[in-house]
Formats: C-alpha cells, structure tokens, sequence
C-alpha cells in the first residue's frame, strides 16, 4: 500500500472557474443545512464504500456536486 499524504491541498487561481465553483458549493451547503447533511450522508456512504479508493470515492460525489452547483448558479445567474 502506498503511504499517502494525510492532507488535501487545493490550489487555484483567483476567480479561476474551478475556485467560484469551490466557493459557491461551500456557499451552498452553508446555507442549506439539510443539502450539508445530504452531503455528508453521501460523503460516509461513499468513504465506506471505495475506502481505499480515493479516485473512485471523487467521482462518485460528482453527480451530487454538479447538481448542487447547477441549482446555485441558476439561482443567482
């Protein structure tokens, strides 16, 4: 097994699309506390599931994401 770092570091450019999104998901579950316990639901769920998986367990939350993403952005434009 190889030993993988205990962190995950995200770096992006300021206003670069994949940060506004970062952003305006983080928004979103802060301002709906049933979608953050959904999504913490989901993010157990998955954790069990593709335990030693990390690539599988990621792409598996990004059905969740892009739906949360979509509502949110269609929101507010």
């Amino acid at each position: 097994m190889i030993d993988l770092p205990l962190h995950h570091l995200y770096v992006s450019e300021i206003g670069a699309r994949p940060l506004r999104e970062h952003l305006g998901f983080r928004d979103a579950l802060r301002q709906n506390p049933q979608l953050a316990a959904e999504y913490a639901a989901l993010k157990q769920r998955l954790a069990e599931q593709y335990r030693n998986d990390r690539d599988a367990y990621t792409e598996a939350k990004t059905g969740f994401i892009r739906s949360v993403l979509a509502n949110a952005f269609n929101r507010h434009g």
